[in-house]
Parts: C-alpha cells; structure tokens; sequence
C-alpha cells in the first residue's frame, strides 16, 4: 500500500471553486473583448496618418521599377535609364529586395493589382498607384536589340498618360 495522501476538496467548496474559476475567466472575457474594436479603429487610425503623410510627400510623383543582377537588367541600365529624366524617381528590385522610395505597403499594392512583371512605370495619384506594365515590350526590344531610345520614348510618353 503506499503512503500517498491526497487532499481531499469536499464536492460542495469544489463546486465553489469551479464557480469562481468560471466566473473569473467569462469576466476577463466581458472585460478585454470590448477593447479590440478600440483597438482596431487606432491601428486604422495610425495606418492612415503614415499613409497620408506618404501620400503628401510623393504625391504626383513619377517612378519606373526595374529589375537588376541579370543580363536583362543590364541592357536595361546601359541604355534605358541613362535616357529618363530627372524627375523619374527609380526602384531597382533583386529579387524581393526593392531599393528605393517605395515602402512595402506600397509594393504589396501593386503585387495585389495584378503584376505582370517588370519594368513597370507609375505616378501616384490621390494616395494611389497609377502603373503600367512594360514586361512585353522590354523583352521584345531585348530580344531583338531594338532601338533602346524608341523604348524609352515609349516609356515616356506612358510615364505623361498616366
């Protein structure tokens, strides 16, 4: 036989127990779930504050994004971006890495709006991002070692429909 004592909780102070217990955790419950719509509206709150400060500060502003660290990038630098202006704000883009003025939130909203590669042109607009894909016509002019300024004309002129 062993030596093992137990405490034994009369059924009537354990029904007390559970009571409590129960009473406790539905109360925490009651407490913290009226809290999360709060703390929803000031996540939203936050979130469009640094958006509009980001809106305000690129507002109107022009950008190309393009592809860097293959032989296609490299066309593109030698003879692309030596021909854009000034006021063309670049993003250059390894892989998932993005150099440039851009933030994530923004990036994601271009994946989002159905990205078909790049070299994509844009302006923002009201807080939005206004692109145009280039993909096709860049591997066309790569492939047959078209004229790079007729591209880049192109590129332009897509840059002041926008």
């Amino acid at each position: 036989m062993s030596n093992k004592s137990y405490l034994k909780i009369p059924p009537l102070i354990g029904a007390v127990l559970f009571m409590l217990m129960l009473v406790l955790v539905v109360g925490i419950f009651v407490l913290v779930i009226p809290l999360f719509p709060f703390l929803l509206l000031i996540h939203r709150y936050l979130k469009k504050k640094r958006l509009t400060k980001w809106n305000e500060k690129y507002e109107g502003t022009s950008f190309i994004i393009y592809p860097v660290g293959n032989e296609k990038a490299k066309y593109f630098e030698e003879f692309v971006l030596n021909e854009l202006p000034d006021y063309v704000e670049e993003v250059s883009c390894y892989g998932n890495y993005y150099k440039g003025f851009l933030d994530n939130n923004k990036l994601s909203e271009l994946y989002y709006a159905g990205g078909k590669g790049l070299p994509v042109i844009g302006k923002v607009k009201d807080g939005r991002l206004d692109v145009k894909y280039l993909k096709s016509e860049y591997d066309y002019m790569v492939k047959t070692m078209n004229d790079p300024s007729r591209f880049s004309k192109r590129l332009l002129d897509g840059l002041d429909k926008l």
